[in-house]
């Protein structure tokens, strides 16, 4: 009755539990996920801010702005304020800290026989690979971190190895500014250790060291990364887990693993 202009309320919830005060009111959880919804509501849907007519009347400049904004830059809005929320929400749930950014993988009970049944005689690996390479879908509890150094913004359903290889030389290519056909400096042998990786692991034969590594595509600095199988899980219906770390090289380690390299090709 004061003549003032009905307002939005927005509610960030940093806990499982909301509030009864904000009964009616619109929620959002502070994950990535809904950060980027909420991003892409506040600039793309119409009658998000405001549905009343003397609002948007008024402040229609400001509503055309906003809706002007590209995706991809709602994209890195998104990903920043989400970082920055995460570094100001309490946090009193016990969690498990990951000193290192990490993939999980599964095979099915199919996928995993269908690899065991061609047989553990070294000759039949790449067949074996090709499988892998398909069938090894990226799990949804993953680090969405992890899954940015190879060029995804977010977990997307039925991510397979293949999909993270290809999706990487992509953004790679795009990164350097190479051309559809340029495959020099594009080195994808850190995809073939992670296959060979994950094939040990299913057969539980020894780990060995890897030396291929891959720069990431999200980090503004130039950063690189060895991925490694560091645990494989079993389950009792035959289907497989394995944790998959992306261990950060520095530079005097790049060095001595390009001498490696180069010493075993000799």
């Amino acid at each position: 009755g004061d003549g003032t202009k009905p307002t939005r309320v927005l509610c960030l919830c940093c806990t499982k539990d909301v509030p009864k005060l904000m009964d009616g009111v619109l929620i959002s959880k502070v994950t990535h996920e809904e950060v980027k919804k909420l991003t892409f509501d506040l600039h793309k849907t119409p009658g998000f801010i405001t549905s009343h007519p003397d609002t948007i009347e008024t402040d229609k400049g400001l509503l055309k702005r906003l809706s002007e904004v590209s995706d991809q830059a709602l994209e890195t809005h998104a990903l920043r304020l989400f970082e920055d929320l995460e570094k100001i929400v309490p946090d009193s749930e016990q969690k498990i800290l990951h000193r290192w950014d990490y993939l999980k993988l599964h095979l099915e009970p199919s996928a995993v026989k269908s690899i065991r049944d061609i047989g553990d005689d070294f000759k039949n690996r790449e067949e074996q690979f090709s499988l892998i390479k398909k069938l090894a879908v990226v799990h949804k509890d993953s680090q969405n971190s992890a899954l940015r150094a190879f060029g995804y913004q977010d977990m997307s359903p039925g991510i397979c190895l293949k999909d993270l290889k290809n999706r990487w030389v992509n953004a790679y290519r795009e990164k350097k500014g190479l051309s559809i056909n340029e495959e020099s400096g594009i080195n994808t042998e850190w995809a073939r250790d992670l296959y060979a990786d994950v094939h040990r692991a299913i057969f539980n034969w020894q780990a060995q060291r890897t030396f291929n590594y891959f720069e990431s595509i999200f980090f503004r600095e130039i950063t690189y990364f060895r991925p490694a199988v560091i645990k494989a899980m079993s389950y009792i219906d035959g289907s497989m887990d394995f944790d998959v770390y992306l261990y950060r090289l520095e530079a005097n380690e790049m060095d001595l693993i390009d001498s490696l390299i180069k010493s075993n090709k000799a």
